[in-house]
């Protein structure tokens, strides 16, 4: 981070890809203009850091990024100094909720935030094909296989948690996108959102894993200050403070206000001028940029992370079922082919306690709760559904390993000897790490 490492990287990529130049590039702080009287929203995924980059990549994309910026000096938009201040580097664990993404073979490089254990706020524009085009990504798998590092200010080490990306839903109305992972991180507290919009002159921090002002692949999560210039209906313009900017990588990166000790996450860094940043010639040196409004999209994340999906077995391709959609109090449960069914429908209601990874697990048409009955703790006890009350036969922990393991029995749920037969029961037995008792949601 100089302070911004976000959009350039991606811009970068997307102008090799498509043959053309662009002036807008994503970054920490904010987001680069174009070369046309009104700055563009760029991105900037950048190339991996872990692998070093093929020396012809290298010389293309400096080359590319060279001509990224042309635009933005003609704006007549710098302001900072020549010589960017690198934002410094994360030591403890005080961003932790900030995450790295890798998309593809080290095609793109962003940073994102949890904001849920099993979500991450990022950028659309790091998953879409031309981001100077259109941000538009469709709902659904990443095209490109995409590995998120949260809790980990020093990547050398093996703090926080590693995932994969199995979902994107994305805005349409601005550079954002929710990122689903394949499992619950358990060891790092989420972020939550504010619900009070920038305003102009407020001072906010920004972190990132983007480039920093010597370094083309940084290993340390690094933040700056920036403050507000004015808020539209979808998005902040900012301004990087002494000398810091968003850089290639940072692009999706949260943007926080602390209120009583307590950060807040009110944006996400998009695009930026990236003055300062590694590669970015020296005559560069605005600081400011473009950030993605989230402060208005509590209610739609709630509403994302909390819709009903089908609890796969992982051992036998089947799916958690209520039998002909009963909604009878201690109707027995089974698993069946995997359909679009509501009876094969859960919620993953979260509830107080452990670490972050209780859950009541309630059906989408009876909207009862799978339970162990008469809170039996007896092995091979077959799950039912009873209404919903919180108490611990119908707590479930989602582990690291992807089982559910009742609060009360501190037994897992399993399909017994891993068949394959629909219509099987579903039974708790005794934890193991056998593929009959992972459940992928």
């Amino acid at each position: 981070m100089n302070a911004m490492n976000t959009m350039n990287a991606q811009d970068t990529m997307n102008a090799q890809a498509t043959g053309r130049t662009q002036a807008a590039s994503r970054t920490r702080s904010g987001r680069s203009g174009r070369s046309t009287a009104n700055p563009r929203l760029g991105h900037t995924t950048h190339p991996r850091r872990t692998r070093p980059t093929r020396p012809t990549r290298l010389a293309a994309l400096l080359t590319t990024l060279t001509a990224l910026i042309a635009g933005p000096v003609a704006l007549g938009a710098s302001v900072a100094p020549a010589s960017a201040v690198t934002g410094p580097a994360v030591t403890d664990t005080s961003y932790g909720y900030t995450a790295q993404l890798v998309i593809g073979d080290h095609d793109r490089g962003c940073s994102a935030v949890l904001v849920d254990p099993q979500w991450l706020l990022t950028a659309a524009s790091c998953f879409a094909d031309d981001p100077a085009v259109s941000l538009d990504v469709p709902a659904g798998k990443p095209a490109l296989a995409t590995t998120a590092t949260i809790g980990r200010s020093d990547l050398t080490t093996a703090a926080g948690a590693v995932r994969e990306v199995t979902e994107l839903i994305p805005r349409t109305d601005r550079d954002v996108v929710l990122a689903r992972l394949n499992r619950a991180v358990t060891n790092v507290t989420p972020i939550a959102l504010s619900g009070t919009a920038a305003t102009a002159g407020e001072e906010l921090k920004f972190a990132g894993y983007g480039r920093t002002q010597t370094e083309w692949a940084p290993l340390n999560l690094h933040t700056g200050t920036l403050s507000v210039d004015s808020a539209a209906a979808t998005t902040a313009a900012v301004t990087g403070e002494d000398g810091v900017a968003a850089c290639a990588g940072d692009t999706g990166g949260p943007v926080v206000r602390t209120v009583d000790g307590v950060d807040q996450l009110v944006a996400l860094t998009s695009q930026s001028y990236q003055g300062g940043c590694f590669g970015i010639d020296a005559t560069v040196t605005s600081t400011g940029g473009i950030d993605a409004r989230v402060d208005d999209l509590a209610s739609w994340v709630d509403t994302a992370v909390t819709t009903a999906r089908p609890l796969a077995n992982q051992g036998t391709g089947r799916c958690l079922a209520v039998p002909g959609g009963s909604t009878e109090n201690a109707a027995a449960l089974i698993q069946w082919t995997c359909t679009t069914g509501k009876e094969q429908q859960w919620h993953l209601e979260k509830v107080a306690g452990g670490n972050n990874d209780r859950y009541l697990v309630r059906n989408e048409n009876s909207g009862k709760c799978l339970a162990m009955p008469s809170a039996s703790v007896a092995d091979g006890t077959q799950a039912i559904q009873w209404p919903c009350s919180g108490n611990a036969e119908q707590v479930w922990i989602h582990d690291s390993i992807d089982r559910l393991r009742n609060l009360n029995s501190d037994k897992c749920l399993a399909v017994p000897n891993s068949s394959t037969t629909i219509g099987t029961k579903v039974i708790q037995w005794p934890c193991s790490t056998n593929n009959d008792q992972k459940w992928t949601w």
